[in-house]
């Protein structure tokens, strides 16, 4: 037996005797090490066990699922061989006693020892497509007295084997046996220290704290230290398996991990560095190859060597890199900077061109500092990245960086500091920056605290709508290299103090009037223009508190009693689409009581006209007691009110007589008052035919006539009949007086359109003519113009927009259209102060507003 030789050593009685009885102990093992050869167990046993056949078969079923990377399988199949042995029921076998447990189970008590771990775990190896000579085993012995002086008297485990796979010149040592040992199972070896723990660490756990002295990496024909055991891995794999080891370096001396190292022979091999830029070449004989090296940034390498594995220990290659150009573009924000100094570390300076551009040839792979300093902007220093160049080609192409430098910015802002309500707030940012990228700035103005931009230009103007102090926001930014996010260059604050404007009004007409005697009143405000320009105005007027209709400058207004008595106004200032409350002013009026008024009128003008001529008529008041302001004149004609003027003109249409009667009115609160009427009339003739012209008879000498052709006189032509258009400009009547002014219309076909003017404004107008029958609708899109009707300023800005509608029939007159107006209404109400809506009638839709007649003439 092979472990006895070691006992040799022992001398004297005492040691026979002990060497006896540790022989003894041993017997049962089936060798000196426990390593015993595997067999079939015996027919009396009642369970079988797999032999290095079954096993070399297992790990040849795994070759399809485990990985193809050496050492990541060779842990897959001794994991996998792990869990198999704890499938079929065998166990650890440590001691003296597992061991007739194995042998009563299994008829073999070597079962579940290391040694039987071992072979099953290197024919395993061989079957998943391990070549046999990277695998092998190592004996570690316990010697001599170190058996004693450990107390291994009654170890059964005098020498441990454990399956060694040397990969890529590196042996790695797999031990199941001590992975179950300590586990007391062989499931869970994937997360096991022992499971491809390197072998020079195995050693030296097995020497330290294990107690083996001697190694053998032949089977135990001879027993040497570790480390010589460990070097004769190594070589015998290298020079079994044919592996010539590449160190790869680049012309610094560093690793060049990732290269492609091939020898081109009778076959190519072929294989890549790892991160130490060594590369295993496998199968490799003594023989001459073309050595290539490619690697990423390099220039590939080619030589012709004689490759001798057997006892060479590396390859040593330099690479030479690729050179690369590197292009740097500089921008101010994103205007490019031309004469600008580049300087990159460890390389040199350059200025840029007209382009921005910067550039470097033949430079290495490698990151640098790039550093740029330009007048007016911030020293900016970035790590440019020169990556290295796939091939040859790639080496050709530049490499491009942009580099943006953020210009030395200071903000100010300059303008106004104080103003009024309705004034101009006008502010300018001021930026002091390198001229050369002004074009890139942009600027956002904010109010207050707002988030909301309200100007994106350098200058704001913006009206002052509200006392106190107003602060103003800008900053000033540059959209950044993404185009979408942004670059804030500076900001600045301005504040600026609005007070109310100093608007004086003032009242002017009649202190005292007649009871019923109409008085007119204008306001007058000073001043008239803000900051050089107009201010908008709107009145509400007030008789003894109570509003009157109407919104412009002069009002007129009538008291039906004796006394005292007020006329006021409320001046509103128009500022950016809202009404403020600018000045307020009140007159007294005295009002005495009525005299009977009186009036006299006389109709002057034409008595007699012939067709196709006018008569023009006017009225002349020939006594009267009432103002003349409180009096307005009424015009019939045939029957029918035509005017409300000084004077009419009647076209002379067809011969006949035409009944012209005047009226006098006095303006009177609740109702007009009659004063006097005056009647004419006027005759239309015909226009007197000519004479006819007697030709004087001519004596002649007879001549042959020819023969007379009687010949039928052509019928009359019809005159062509004039086509009605409405374009011109008319006068609209009210018969109630409220919605009388200058109407301009333009007729496009069917179409309508035009103006009417008011005091306070022009109301639109749109319509339609269809035959006979014309529709015009007015439309009240200013509050102002309302407001001279609804005499309540915040009634008439709430209802903007109301329509009214006139309605025609083209008569025999071309120049006169009689209709009705179909008037608007508001229903609404005031609830603690507050104006409250309820509908609004268009087009005179309320039916308790009725229509009523309504003229045009021109």
């Amino acid at each position: 037996m092979k472990l006895m030789a070691h006992y040799r050593m022992l001398s004297g009685h005492i040691l026979s005797c002990l060497a006896l009885l540790i022989v003894i102990l041993v017997a049962g093992s089936s060798s000196a090490f426990d390593a015993g050869p595997v067999r079939q167990n015996t027919p009396e046993t009642t369970s079988s066990y797999p032999d290095k056949a079954w096993w070399r078969s297992f790990g040849a079923q795994l070759k399809n699922t485990a990985p193809a990377n050496e050492l990541d399988r060779a842990r897959y199949i001794a994991t996998e061989v792990g869990k198999k042995l704890d499938e079929l029921g065998i166990s650890p076998n440590t001691s003296y006693l597992s061991r007739p447990v194995a042998g009563y189970r299994f008829g073999d008590q070597g079962v579940g020892t290391c040694g039987y771990l071992s072979d099953s775990l290197t024919e395993a190896f061989k079957g998943a497509m391990l070549q046999e000579k990277q695998i092998y085993s190592v004996i570690g012995y316990k010697e001599g007295w170190q058996q004693l002086n450990r107390g291994y008297l009654f170890d059964v485990n005098l020498n441990h084997v454990a399956p060694v796979v040397v990969i890529d010149g590196v042996p790695y040592t797999f031990d199941l046996w001590m992975h179950g040992g300590s586990q007391g199972k062989f499931g869970g070896f994937e997360n096991s220290a022992y499971n491809a723990i390197t072998t020079q660490g195995w050693g030296r756990l097995m020497e330290v704290h294990q107690g083996y002295t001697g190694f053998s990496d032949d089977e135990g024909a001879t027993i040497k230290r570790f480390s010589e055991v460990h070097r004769n891995l190594i070589d015998r794999t290298q020079t079994g398996l044919g592996v010539l080891r590449y160190v790869i370096t680049d012309s610094s001396g560093k690793p060049v991990p990732g290269a492609q190292v091939s020898l081109t022979g009778e076959t190519r091999i072929s294989g890549s560095t790892d991160a130490q830029g060594t590369a295993f070449l496998k199968g490799v004989k003594n023989s001459d190859y073309s050595l290539t090296v490619r690697a990423k940034g390099y220039k590939t390498h080619q030589a012709a060597v004689s490759a001798r594995p057997s006892r060479e220990d590396a390859v040593s290659v330099t690479l030479e890199p690729l050179l690369r150009t590197l292009l740097i573009r500089v921008q101010g924000l994103s205007v490019p900077l031309r004469d600008v100094s580049v300087a990159l570390s460890e390389v040199g300076s350059e200025a840029t061109d007209e382009r921005g551009i910067a550039r470097f040839g033949n430079v290495l792979p490698a990151t640098y500092v790039a550093t740029i300093e330009a007048s007016g902007f911030k020293t900016e220093r970035k790590n440019v990245l020169v990556p290295p160049a796939s091939d040859e080609a790639d080496a050709g192409k530049p490499v491009g960086v942009e580099i943006r430098l953020t210009p030395k910015v200071s903000v100010t802002i300059s303008g106004t500091e104080r103003t009024v309500v309705g004034g101009v707030i006008e502010l300018q940012a001021n930026v002091d920056v390198p001229d050369s990228v002004k074009t890139a700035l942009k600027y956002a103005w904010r109010a207050g605290t707002d988030s909301q931009v309200i100007s994106a230009q350098p200058t704001l103007r913006k009206t002052a709508v509200q006392t106190g102090r107003q602060s103003f926001a800008l900053v000033v930014y540059a959209l950044a290299e993404d185009k979408k996010s942004t670059v804030k260059l500076g900001e600045a604050l301005q504040t600026v103090t609005v007070t109310e404007a100093a608007f004086v009004a003032s009242l002017t007409g009649p202190s005292e009037l007649t009871a019923g005697q109409s008085g007119t009143y204008e306001v007058s405000v000073a001043p008239k223009t803000l900051d050089e320009r107009p201010v908008t105005f709107g009145y509400s007027w007030m008789a003894d508190g109570a509003k009157l209709p109407g919104a412009a400058a002069r009002q007129s207004t009538v008291f039906g009693a004796p006394g005292q008595h007020t006329v006021g106004v409320v001046v509103w200032q128009a500022v950016e689409g809202k009404w403020i409350k600018a000045a307020e002013t009140k007159m007294p009026v005295t009002v005495k009581p009525a005299v009977q008024s009186f009036g006299k009128v006389s109709i002057n003008g034409f008595n007699q006209v012939t067709v196709g001529d006018t008569a023009n008529l006017w009225a002349t008041i020939d006594e009267t007691n009432v103002p003349a302001e409180s009096l307005y004149f009424s015009w019939i004609a045939d029957g029918k009110r035509v005017n409300y003027a000084d004077s009419l003109t009647l076209p002379a249409v067809w011969p006949g007589v035409m009944q012209v009667t005047l009226e006098l009115w006095m303006k009177h609160k609740p109702n007009p008052v009659l004063l006097a009427r005056a009647s004419k009339a006027v005759t239309v003739v015909e226009k007197p035919k000519p004479e006819p012209t007697v030709p004087q008879p001519v004596v002649e000498k007879p001549k042959p006539q020819p023969p007379v052709v009687e010949t039928k006189p052509e019928p009359p032509k019809p005159e062509a009949k004039k086509e009605f258009s409405l374009t011109g400009t008319w006068t609209a009547t009210d018969s109630k007086g409220r919605f009388n002014g200058k109407l301009t219309l333009a007729q496009s076909g069917s179409a309508v359109s035009g103006t009417l003017q008011t005091p306070a404004g022009g109301v639109p107008v749109s319509g339609s003519i269809s035959g006979g029958s014309v529709t015009l609708r007015f439309t009240f899109n200013n509050a102002a113009v309302l407001n001279q009707y609804m005499g309540d300023m915040e009634l008439s800005q709430a209802i903007v927009g109301i329509t009214a509608k006139a309605t025609f029939t083209v008569g025999s007159n071309p120049n006169r259209l009689d209709g009705m107006l179909h008037p608007f209404n508001v229903v609404y109400n005031r609830t603690d102060g507050k104006l409250v809506v309820k509908q609004k009638y268009n087009d005179g839709a309320d039916p308790s507003n009725p229509p009523r007649p309504f003229s045009i003439s021109r």
